[in-house]
């Protein structure tokens, strides 16, 4: 491990503190100083270096808790531990091959399992319907049942959310090693099955949550102009992980989520979502979401410096 001097850490202060003292009295836009500042020492650049990267660690944290929908109460983030197995209907089959094979392809690049066999039982949909917003308000008055485990509110944030896709995931409550609780276990409340493991800490549950299915809906109308890559990669990232749609193209990080709110957004799956997935499903599947936010943004920033050194 590298110690910096008291010194050094004293002088950067300094420069910090000044900095805007002397752009007041200018009457000109305050700013810090930078790595390459030429009045700094190696060691003054390299504490300002880790500034900036804890900095930007945080902002992306708090971006990837913002567009992943918040877990139950004191229910760990839920993740796929099961073998996955899509279909896309609603589209032309030979278009439809192409958006499944895409999203097989992003599947096995996060290390999730896959069912190859063609007449598997799908349990993630994507599909392309005529009225999205219809459609999913049609599901709910008359079969409510496919939405699965959802909680009332849950069912609501899915059937009030706005733009042309509406996405969720149906969840099991299992042990924290994956293995589904039956009744017999225990006499909980209502007949809830209970958990015996008594290994949990305050940034461990004693439960994980597995995902057992997922729905991604399109508006066909929406999908003009964008290919079917982007369909694709745009139903990983909400099929995977229960995310929302971005709102802003003005984001801290450029993402696929801004598909249908941005006329430049990207072309496929960014940094910042192969790198929100890889973290997403990596540790222990009983963490705490503020511990998996914060592996999301050391694994992405990590990416983005990687990236930048090989002038990308």
């Amino acid at each position: 491990m590298r110690f910096v001097s008291v010194a050094s850490l004293s002088a950067v202060t300094s420069l910090l503190l000044a900095a805007p003292a002397m752009a007041q009295d200018e009457n000109t836009e305050s700013e810090l100083p930078g790595p390459d500042d030429t009045n700094l020492t190696a060691e003054e650049r390299l504490i300002i270096v880790q500034a900036e990267r804890k900095r930007r660690e945080r902002v992306v944290q708090e971006f990837a808790e913002k567009i992943t929908r918040r877990p139950r109460v004191d229910k760990p983030l839920e993740r796929w531990r099961d073998e996955i197995c899509v279909t896309v209907y609603g589209i032309k089959a030979q278009y439809g091959d192409i958006i499944k094979r895409r999203f097989v392809e992003n599947v096995g690049e996060v290390g999730l399992l896959l069912n190859d066999d063609p007449e598997c039982r799908p349990n993630i949909m994507i599909g392309v319907v005529a009225d999205v917003d219809g459609e999913v308000r049609k599901l709910e008055k008359d079969e409510k049942s496919v939405f699965g485990s959802l909680k009332s509110f849950q069912i609501d944030r899915t059937v009030e959310e706005e733009g042309p896709v509406r996405s969720w995931n149906t969840t099991e409550v299992r042990s924290d090693r994956g293995v589904a609780l039956d009744a017999s276990q225990g006499n909980g409340v209502g007949g809830t099955p209970i958990n015996r493991n008594t290994t949990a800490t305050r940034l461990n549950n004693q439960v994980s949550m597995a995902t057992m299915g997922a729905v991604v809906l399109f508006d066909v109308e929406a999908l003009g102009g964008r290919s079917l890559n982007q369909i694709a990669d745009y139903a990983t990232m909400r099929a995977l992980v229960p995310t929302s749609g971005v709102n802003d193209a003005n984001g801290p990080a450029e993402t696929i989520l801004t598909l249908f709110t941005d006329d430049f957004a990207p072309k496929n799956l960014t940094t910042f979502d192969r790198n929100y997935l890889k973290a997403y499903y990596s540790g222990a599947a009983t963490l705490d979401p503020r511990q998996i936010y914060s592996r999301i943004g050391v694994k992405v920033v990590d990416a983005e410096e990687g990236e930048e050194k090989l002038g990308r």
